[in-house]
């Protein structure tokens, strides 16, 4: 993951960027961090739209509400 978002090429970083933030099922939120921490302005702009919904499946899960669950369940 880290090397699509540190790519020399545009393309592949948001490449990584769609990866961090369009799952399929699930928001692996240290995904999203490696996105909110790149040099590239337009990713770290796509990371944080995730945060406010707009590119994130309303089916899809955080990665921190798993681990809640998990812990409460156990």
């Amino acid at each position: 993951m880290r090397w699509l978002l540190d790519h020399p090429d545009a393309l592949a970083r948001r490449f990584g960027a769609a990866v961090a933030v369009r799952p399929r099922y699930g928001v692996d939120e240290q995904f999203l961090a490696m996105a909110e921490g790149s040099d590239d302005a337009e990713v770290r702009e796509i990371a944080a739209s995730c945060y406010h919904s707009h590119l994130t499946p309303i089916y899809a899960v955080w990665s921190s509400a798993l681990s809640r669950k998990g812990a409460s369940s156990a």
